[in-house]
């Protein structure tokens, strides 16, 4: 048996940075960003780098065709007029502005002597 001195421990690694994110490439080890010490900012732009280089992630699976369609009907005026409607028949929205009087069509004149002046003093 031989006695060796106790080997010690490596020095801890700094942990990755967006420098290193920079330098990533398909064939990159990703591992080393899924560790708990590493920033969230940057664990998220390996994690994008990755899903969006990797044609195994950036792949459609067939179950997301519509989901730009969806999105853009989500925004349309028509989608938005039938939320305000559901809203409305389920008591949801307040229509207490409704019964309000409708704003002026012209706005106050600012010249002095004009109706909506108010001189400075």
């Amino acid at each position: 048996m031989t006695d060796r001195p106790p080997v010690p421990p490596a020095p801890p690694a700094r942990p990755p940075t967006l420098d290193d994110v920079a330098a990533l490439t398909p064939e990159s080890d990703f591992s080393a960003f899924t560790a708990p010490a590493v920033d969230a900012q940057v664990r998220n732009a390996a994690l994008r780098k990755l899903f969006h280089s990797d044609p195994h992630f950036s792949a459609s699976d067939g179950l997301d065709v519509a989901a730009d369609e969806a999105a853009a009907s989500e925004h349309s005026p028509l989608e938005r007029q039938r939320q305000i409607l559901r809203a409305r028949a389920l008591g949801m929205l307040d229509d207490a502005l409704a019964d309000q009087d409708e704003p002026r069509a012209e706005p106050p004149d600012p010249t002095p002597g004009g109706r909506g002046y108010c001189s400075p003093t």
